[in-house]
């Protein structure tokens, strides 16, 4: 089992400037633009857990491609 979770508050700035020198694996969120950020300027894998962002995942498959990101079988 993986449990890491690290919450970090912004001070309202966007997340991608948080992440740009940071080794994170996955950022989840549900926020599609703070996502499409966060893959235009960090190394960071933007993940959305909602219906909405299936670009990054969706109500569907963000929990496999956490497993598959963190080297987990399904």
């Amino acid at each position: 089992n993986v449990g890491i979770i690290n919450i970090h508050f912004t001070n309202f700035k966007d997340k991608w400037e948080f992440f740009k020198d940071k080794d994170f694996l996955f950022h989840l969120d549900d926020d599609v633009i703070e996502l499409s950020m966060i893959k235009s300027y960090t190394n960071t894998e933007p993940i959305c857990h909602c219906g909405w962002g299936e670009k990054f995942g969706g109500k569907e498959k963000w929990k496999i491609m956490i497993k598959k990101l963190c080297g987990l079988k399904n």
